[in-house]
């Protein structure tokens, strides 16, 4: 038995977080038996049941501080013994995974793995530089195997050398559960309080100032046609209770409709008419694939990469410092339609399905060799 250790800040709904859910419900209940997690978050993530129930275990840490590496150590340590050893540890927390596969590496793991998942940082400052440069050195000498979700992502977190030793892995979704979510448009429109005629704008994201979904706001308090835009946001995070202030303050609340945590993702991406991202951070959007995979239009910020627009027509980027823009963009967008089987051609391939992703995994952790 390989065991796999899947390191993650948490297992609330996000990106990383969206693409080890759909590893564990794509392969058997065997393999998903193989599958542990370590997060450092105290509280219950959205995604910890459905993994448990999987067979999957879940282990808990203080996350790695540099000054006190020590205290990460002793913890992994005890977490390895517990569970018997690992063959592999996939370490997603970008520049403090580090500190992880270095702990790995004192444990005897022959496989680790940094997967990089953004390409850029809010953080310009020399403090945060120093921490990039000294973390990258400590990553590049314990990893065993670099991926990324996009080039440019790789690059950010593993400099130069991403070019020559990296393995680019697409973020994956299951195609056929998008395509078959359509139906049911109609009645869940009708559920969410939407008219035939609402312009509904869907927010797919953890709550985090790195999503930019402020910004979406000021879009909906500068739209004055007819009909109206109405924002669905789906997801949770710490921002949730600021935007809602600013909602009220730019007298946008009555056409905004915070839905939490959902599990109908499918469904909600075929009731609304077009996708919002505009992110100030992102790599490549696991939400961004989904929507695509859903045949929904959607308008992003350019700092997504452009190697995210799989599907001709579906994508639209815009830079996020000027709503009137995005007004007439959404509005514009929202008109856009690609037939299913040319979406699922174009994800597939390009090796965004979940087959191709499980099958590349499989092969690096060693479940397909004896």
């Amino acid at each position: 038995m390989k065991k796999i250790l899947q390191v993650v800040g948490s297992l609330d709904i996000g990106g990383a977080e969206t693409l080890l859910i759909n590893l564990s419900r794509a392969i058997s209940r065997e393999r998903a038996e193989l599958l542990s997690f370590l997060v450092f978050e105290d509280s219950i993530g959205a995604y910890e049941n459905e993994l448990l129930s999987r067979g999957c275990a879940i282990y808990r840490t203080p996350k790695p501080s540099p000054l006190a590496p020590w205290i990460f150590d002793r913890h992994f340590a005890s977490i390895c013994k517990e569970a018997g050893g690992f063959a592999a540890v996939h370490s997603h927390i970008n520049f403090a995974s580090g500190a992880v596969l270095a702990a790995a590496r004192r444990q005897n793991i022959p496989i680790r793995i940094a997967h990089a998942h953004v390409d850029s940082t809010l953080d310009t400052s020399l403090l945060r530089f120093v921490y990039h440069d000294i973390s990258r050195r400590v990553l590049l000498r314990n990893v065993t195997q670099m991926i990324a979700c996009s080039d440019s992502s790789g690059r950010f977190l593993f400099g130069d050398i991403w070019d020559s030793s990296g393995l680019l892995v697409h973020n994956a979704v299951d195609v056929s559960k998008f395509q078959t979510a359509r139906g049911r448009r109609d009645a869940l429109r009708s559920e969410l309080g939407l008219t035939p005629e609402t312009l509904a704008i869907g927010a797919f994201s953890r709550l985090a100032d790195v999503k930019n979904l402020a910004f979406l706001l000021e879009v909906l308090e500068r739209d004055h046609a007819i009909p109206q835009m109405h924002l669905l946001v789906a997801g949770m995070g710490p921002e949730l209770e600021s935007l809602q202030r600013q909602a009220e303050a730019r007298g946008v609340q009555d056409r905004v409709t915070w839905l939490g945590v959902r599990r109908d993702i499918p469904e909600l991406m075929d009731a609304v008419d077009v996708f919002a991202l505009p992110s100030l951070v992102e790599g490549l959007p696991v939400a961004l694939i989904e929507s695509q995979a859903s045949g929904l239009p959607s308008v992003v910020s350019t700092v997504v990469t452009r190697d995210a627009a799989i599907v001709d027509g579906l994508v639209r980027f815009e830079p996020v410092d000027d709503p009137n823009i995005w007004v007439s963009a959404l509005r514009q967008q929202s008109e856009a339609s690609v037939p299913a089987e040319i979406v699922e051609q174009a994800l597939v391939s390009s090796g965004y399905s979940i087959e191709s992703f499980v099958s590349i995994l499989s092969q690096i952790y060693g479940w397909d060799s004896p």
